[in-house]
């Protein structure tokens, strides 16, 4: 990246971060770090995630610290494996949680990528667990460098937050996360008004851990609502109003599943779940439209119902104080001004990602 290209960059995330209100100053691209925290099991859009991560990666808008999986699976941590090799990502950390919150439900698709892409007989066992990874690589990056994307469950990041000070940093893991975290954005729950909201999935499935993480959190959070990618991002007399804007997947990429482990997670998901293919595979959008949140700070995709409010969890239910100057900010979905509907526009985006190297 010439140096330019790069001063260009910065000025365009820093207008980006002022418009949206944020209480940041944008990292340079050789400076930012992303780590992925993914519950790569039942839905097929953590696929289109990771690959957005690495098309934002090709095109160096920051780099890959680790991915992790979150969920309670036995072939997460052997996909993310997977796919990061098959773009020549051999050197970027993959850790798996041990534990046994959140939902034990995998999909046939994981498998059969690290079957055809990676070593068929590794399951999450054979990886290192979330926490050391996570805790290395803060420890290895900048300050206010990182920035954590929780696509699926909030476990690895709490087991972060918890961690006691070892070998590999002095610091305690709340202390490392406070240190060198720039945000963190996270898919997960219902908006449901201005002062309210409802647990669901990313969030519902382990409920101690989200009210922990976010009764707790110190560092600028966006949240990006499940129910908003479902219905929003069209005006309210658009005929698909209330239908998800989904992300269709590489359809008339011209990829190769025996090449691309993308292509061939969602050729097995259509295959086994043809109903989909009607109402959702195709597959929504929540995680490929966190992580371009996460990677370009996409104005024309994203603006906000709320910017640096207080958020909290009580009794299972989301409270929100909109007169409260907080670290939270809550995520709307835009309709794009070109290229069709948000899912189309991401799909756009995901064209774009380099052939797979190996």
């Amino acid at each position: 990246m010439n140096h330019y290209t790069k001063a260009l960059s910065f000025f365009t995330a820093a207008l980006h971060l002022i418009a949206g209100g944020a209480n940041l100053v944008a990292a340079e691209p050789d400076e930012a770090r992303w780590v992925l925290s993914t519950d790569m099991a039942t839905d097929v859009d953590d696929t289109a995630a990771i690959g957005m991560l690495i098309e934002a990666a090709k095109r160096g808008r920051g780099t890959i610290a680790a991915c992790v999986s979150d969920a309670p699976t036995r072939h997460g941590a052997p996909a993310l494996r997977a796919f990061l090799d098959a773009w020549g990502y051999e050197t970027v950390p993959v850790g798996a949680y041990q534990g046994y919150a959140g939902n034990p439900a995998e999909h046939a698709y994981p498998a059969r990528v690290a079957h055809q892409f990676g070593q068929a007989s590794l399951t999450r066992s054979d990886f290192p667990d979330s926490v050391s990874v996570l805790r290395r690589a803060y420890a290895e990056s900048p300050d206010h460098s990182v920035t954590f994307i929780a696509i699926g469950f909030l476990t690895t990041l709490d087991e972060l937050l918890q961690s006691p000070a070892d070998e590999i940093s002095p610091m305690t893991g709340r202390q490392l996360f406070e240190q060198k975290t720039r945000m963190v954005v996270s898919v997960g729950a219902n908006f449901t008004g201005n002062r309210d909201g409802s647990l669901r999935w990313n969030w519902k499935h382990a409920p101690e851990v989200t009210a922990r993480v976010i009764n707790t959190m110190s560092r600028p959070f966006y949240w990006l609502p499940a129910n908003e990618i479902d219905q929003s991002g069209f005006p309210k007399d658009h005929p698909r109003r209330g239908a998800p804007p989904t992300v269709t997947g590489p359809e008339g990429f011209g990829w190769d599943s025996e090449e691309n482990p993308i292509q061939l997670a969602f050729e097995v998901c259509r295959s086994e779940e043809p109903e989909a293919l009607t109402n959702g595979l195709r597959r929504k959008a929540f995680d490929p439209a966190a992580v371009r949140f996460a990677t370009d700070f996409d104005l024309e995709l994203f603006d906000f119902y709320h910017r640096n409010i207080h958020l909290s969890i009580e009794d299972g239910s989301i409270q929100i104080d909109p007169e409260r100057s907080g670290v939270f900010s809550i995520l709307r979905i835009r309709l794009p001004s070109r290229n069709g509907t948000p899912g189309n526009y991401l799909d756009n985006i995901l064209r774009h990602l380099p052939a797979p190297e190996q």
